[in-house]
């Protein structure tokens, strides 16, 4: 397949029940705002789903990443000049070499890789002006996972994960589907009763209804907007929750925060961002359609990332730009969360200076070692052979002269007086 006359960048973001694609075109060396594509592609809980079970996790993704690339390069009729694919924050550099790997093996370049807070915000700049020093907390609730995750701008441009991000799948967009379930559902027994054909239709009616309700539009079912807040706001707490467990892991209180960037499917509904500013007391930024700006900010970053030297490097660097009518550029490192200590650094000290001391000046104390029993033992020992030893030399030195023989008289026998 030949590459098209009009060069464009794709932004990926994977999700569990749905693929976000958005698409930006290059025109000399300007590149447009990115839009959505409206695609309808599966996440990866469809893909295994299809069969693809088998497959380890970062072939999966490889061939998610294919078969988006191949639909967009029939419509485009030609393949994207540069992708960026989103990941989860947890991944590391062993796990995103890995997806490297398995899309060279499939004969695609490796495509830039940035995790989803990142592009997130990067969606979100290209339609809210964001300073540079700001503390963002990203709440992402997805139909798959909810992950909040806090970010602070280090200055130059440049933000940094803080702390350690917190995901829950028990909170996620799913969990609310449930709760529409429930409502819908004459009797939570009768579930049981229904057939997998069934209980798939009311799923998808539940999910149709959650939508509507959000949106202020009429569900077309017998559940009232009332009754809806009323069946999802314990799971929506749960999430507040999480969110201040995040700040908590990252030693940032409510008040150094700037603002909560919220995207995923389910961040329509009114109650979720009601709940977050008035727990958190920051503006909550939404975009219009927040299940498609975090593709929107990776095409963003495909199409301003620098030309990489070596494909397929475990951590890459990504830009965008935070408006793009100005040429400020934001840096986005991409950087392993699980190696980061989840203080903040403190600051350099001041230089000073130390002076060498002198050969001689300086006297060092020898290290007494403690004395152990083996030890004391060995020193009894020693004392006492040594004081055996000097005896001994003392006894050859100085020896005890021999007892005096008998007195003998020199008168001869026999001779005596007259």
């Amino acid at each position: 397949m030949s590459r098209s006359a009009g060069s464009y960048a794709l932004g990926i973001d994977i999700g569990a029940s749905a693929t976000a694609v958005a698409l930006t075109r290059r025109d000399g060396v300007v590149w447009s705002p990115a839009k959505p594509l409206g695609l309808g592609i599966a996440g990866d809980r469809g893909l295994f789903a299809a069969g693809d079970a088998a497959l380890p996790g970062q072939e999966a993704v490889a061939h998610l990443v294919l078969r988006t690339v191949q639909k967009v390069a029939e419509s485009e009729q030609g393949l994207p000049e540069r992708v960026a694919v989103t990941h989860p924050i947890q991944w590391g550099p062993y796990r995103i070499d890995l997806v490297h790997r398995a899309l060279r093996e499939l004969g695609l370049l490796a495509p830039v890789l940035v995790p989803e807070p990142l592009a997130a915000v990067a969606g979100t700049a290209t339609w809210h002006r964001l300073d540079s020093a700001a503390r963002l907390l990203v709440h992402d609730i997805g139909g798959g996972k909810l992950t909040a995750t806090v970010l602070r701008g280090t200055g130059g441009a440049r933000f940094e994960v803080l702390g350690r991000p917190i995901r829950s799948d028990a909170l996620a967009g799913s969990a609310l589907d449930e709760a529409v379930i429930g409502l819908l559902s004459d009797e939570s027994t009768a579930l049981a009763g229904e057939s997998g054909e069934q209980l798939a239709q009311l799923r998808v009616a539940a999910v149709a209804a959650k939508h509507a309700l959000s949106e202020g539009r009429d569900p077309g079912v017998a559940v009232s907007g009332a009754d809806f807040e009323a069946a999802i706001r314990p799971t929506v707490d749960r999430g507040v929750e999480l969110a201040e467990r995040a700040l908590a892991a990252a030693r940032t209180s409510p008040e150094e925060l700037t603002a909560v960037v919220l995207v995923g499917g389910s961040a329509r509904i009114p109650l979720v961002r009601t709940l977050l500013g008035e727990r958190l007391r920051v503006p909550v930024l939404v975009d219009r359609a927040p299940e498609t700006i975090t593709a929107v900010g990776a095409a963003t970053i495909a199409a301003l990332a620098p030309p990489r030297e070596r494909a397929g490097s475990s951590i890459a660097e990504t830009v965008i730009m935070a408006d793009p009518s100005e040429e400020t550029v934001i840096l986005f490192p991409t950087v392993d969360p699980d190696s980061r200590p989840a203080i903040d650094v403190p600051p350099q000290r001041p230089p000073a200076e130390v002076k060498a001391p002198q050969r001689g000046s300086v006297r060092r104390r020898p290290r007494r070692r403690p004395m152990t029993k083996r030890g004391a033992a060995i020193g009894l020992v020693t004392a006492a052979l040594v004081a055996v030893s000097a005896w001994l030399v003392q006894q050859y030195l100085n020896p005890t002269p021999p007892p005096a023989p008998p007195s003998v008289s020199s008168t001869a026998p026999g001779a005596g007086g007259p």
